[in-house]
């Protein structure tokens, strides 16, 4: 939790276990580990510098996703039976199995349908937890997330 120059309290969010300094803009790198729960499914693959800044943005996204149902495990909010992933996996690979499926999206909405406000979760969700990573956005999530904030404490 840091102080800012327009709010009171600005939290930031840092891992930096498994990060890489200066890594080249030439070359693929691969990251020397993760946490599953919260990683990108590409997250194990070599890839290029903004492609492990999307992965980033895809860690992002899971966090909201698990401060919204204000959870550890946001998993767990998953309906199985409509996830279409085998009902037989154990957590970890549920989880591996969840997160690589394009509809993946669309079951953390589904997840947060008792939020406050559909359209900013579905903007957030669909700007951090895209598969492809192309479409990940993080400026737009932060500027939803801020929005909405400003407009539901302001005053």
């Amino acid at each position: 939790i840091c102080g800012h120059a327009h709010r009171k309290y600005v939290a930031k969010l840092s891992d930096f276990g498994f990060a890489l300094i200066n890594p080249s803009r030439n070359e693929k790198h691969q990251l020397p580990g993760c946490t599953r729960l919260w990683s990108a499914p590409e997250s194990g693959n070599p890839l290029a510098v903004e492609g492990l800044q999307r992965t980033d943005i895809f860690s992002f996204g899971l966090i909201v996703w698990g401060v919204l149902l204000n959870c550890a495990d946001p998993y767990l909010f998953l309906d199985r039976e409509s996830t279409g992933v085998p009902s037989n996996l154990g957590h970890d690979e549920f989880v591996n199995e969840v997160k690589a499926n394009k509809s993946f999206p669309d079951l953390v909405i589904l997840s947060l349908a008792q939020a406050h406000n559909e359209t900013y979760i579905n903007i957030v969700v669909r700007a951090t937890l895209s598969l492809e990573p192309s479409e990940r956005d993080l400026g737009r999530a932060v500027s939803e997330l801020s929005q909405d904030w400003e407009d539901s404490y302001s005053g």
